[in-house]
């Protein structure tokens, strides 16, 4: 089983908000994680999506 696609959700909740990631693998299996930095989740957004996804997370084995 690999990581096989990864997403990220920004979401609003009235004094915050939240940063949560989707990652979906080959058998179809899916994980939802939390990656909020309070003030910072655009910051964070783009460096998951710009240097952690490719290098990574994607083809990875998830239990590892």
């Amino acid at each position: 089983m690999k990581i096989t696609r990864l997403q990220t959700f920004l979401t609003n909740a009235g004094l915050r908000n939240y940063l949560f990631i989707r990652l979906h693998t080959d058998k179809g299996t899916t994980g939802i994680g939390e990656a909020t930095l309070e003030w910072q989740e655009e910051t964070v957004r783009t460096l998951i999506h710009e240097f952690l996804e490719e290098r990574y997370v994607l083809g990875r084995i998830p239990l590892t």
